[in-house]
């Protein structure tokens, strides 16, 4: 759950104080909302054996292969330690 709402964050940030062109921001927001219907995905089937959800490890290649492709790592890596700290 902390992981899809710092995904909903970061995409309020794009059109909140945009400081990128709106090509960029339209781009980034399609990239968080992939992700998010990803992990969406996998709680409505972790948590109501409704839908295929993946194993632990395949859900982390798709999400992190999704990132690798639209080049976020970085961005990825900051959204997930947040997401980690949120828990503690």
């Amino acid at each position: 759950m902390n992981l899809s709402y710092e995904l909903a964050m970061a995409e309020r940030g794009v059109y909140r104080g945009r400081t990128i062109t709106e090509e960029q921001a339209l781009r980034l927001v399609g990239f968080l909302n992939e992700l998010r219907l990803v992990v969406s995905n996998q709680l409505r089937a972790d948590t109501y054996r409704a839908g295929a959800g993946y194993p632990d490890s395949a859900l982390v290649e798709v999400l992190f292969g999704r990132v690798e492709r639209a080049g976020m790592s970085e961005f990825w890596s900051r959204t997930v330690s947040r997401a980690a700290s949120g828990l503690s």
